[in-house]
């Protein structure tokens, strides 16, 4: 049904941000990986699942959108700032980097 594969496809993008965040986060500049996903890094995912990387950033950028809808629904307001998916993988890289010093720079 629609509502399956609109699951599937949160779920998907869901696992290629994991991945980008843990590509930068492993890499020695994630500086510059974050200044150009779409080349830098949906590339790499790209080539990893064997995708198109317009796809890769696709399937983020659905399952940003749910996050955002599902943020709204759980707080009962349809005002919050909708984020990008860039602007929610800088935050979780620099709270990564923040609180367990791992290999972000």
């Amino acid at each position: 049904t629609r509502d399956t594969t609109f699951t599937i496809l949160y779920f998907i993008g869901t696992i290629y941000l994991t991945d980008v965040i843990e590509f930068i986060c492993r890499s020695n500049n994630s500086i510059e990986l974050l200044s150009n996903l779409e080349k830098k890094v949906y590339v790499y995912i790209a080539q990893k699942y064997d995708k198109n990387q317009k796809t890769i950033k696709s399937d983020i950028v659905k399952a940003t959108n749910k996050a955002h809808e599902v943020r709204c629904l759980k707080y009962n307001n349809k005002s919050l700032t909708k984020n990008t998916a860039k602007t929610v993988i800088n935050q979780i890289v620099d709270k990564i980097k923040d609180e367990n010093d791992l290999y972000c720079i």
